[in-house]
């Protein structure tokens, strides 16, 4: 496995299968690779995973996760293009680093959190998801894969209605839920 910085953002770590593909990786500095780390894959509406590994730095430093965020997802891509892309992002990490596979997250904000929602419904292997602004895309089937959510939605954003839907849903499928409005 490759040596990465640890303690500091790398912004554009090159995905091996295909190099037009970039995310932003924060590796924490006790990070060993004889050990399996959490991660948490970050989907950015505007393809800037810089932002939330960013901002979520420190808190992945002190409680030990490896942040993953995506420079290629973003609003409005076809969903063939961008399922091409999630497997190559993912796959890329875990090639990379040493991953715990029972503690993997997703997280999102907006189109992102659909995103987040979208990988653990459809691919699996997520034990969480942290959706900020927006909840699941459209099912027509009750969901399969269970995993924990949280989402988290404004007083005053027009997603607050959806999200709040989806809370009930989520209760009444039997999800680890909750729902937090600030």
């Amino acid at each position: 496995k490759p040596e990465f910085q640890k303690g500091e953002v790398l912004e554009k770590v090159l995905c091996t299968r295909d190099t037009t593909q970039t995310y932003a990786l924060y590796v924490p500095t006790r990070y060993s690779p004889g050990k399996k780390w959490p991660v948490i894959y970050f989907f950015d509406p505007h393809a800037n995973g810089r932002l939330p590994v960013q901002l979520y730095k420190v808190w992945a430093e002190k409680y030990g996760y490896i942040l993953a965020g995506s420079n290629y997802s973003q609003n409005g891509m076809p969903a063939d293009v961008l399922n091409r892309h999630i497997n190559t992002f993912r796959d890329d990490v875990l090639q990379k680093m040493s991953i715990d596979i029972q503690r993997v997250y997703t997280a999102g904000f907006s189109g992102g959190a659909k995103v987040a929602s979208s990988v653990a419904l459809f691919d699996g292997g997520v034990n969480g998801v942290i959706a900020c602004g927006a909840g699941f895309p459209e099912l027509h089937e009750p969901a399969v894969r269970r995993f924990h959510f949280i989402g988290f939605a404004g007083d005053k954003d027009f997603n607050l209605t959806p999200m709040k839907l989806l809370e009930d849903e989520l209760e009444r499928s039997g999800f680890r839920h909750q729902l937090i409005v600030f």
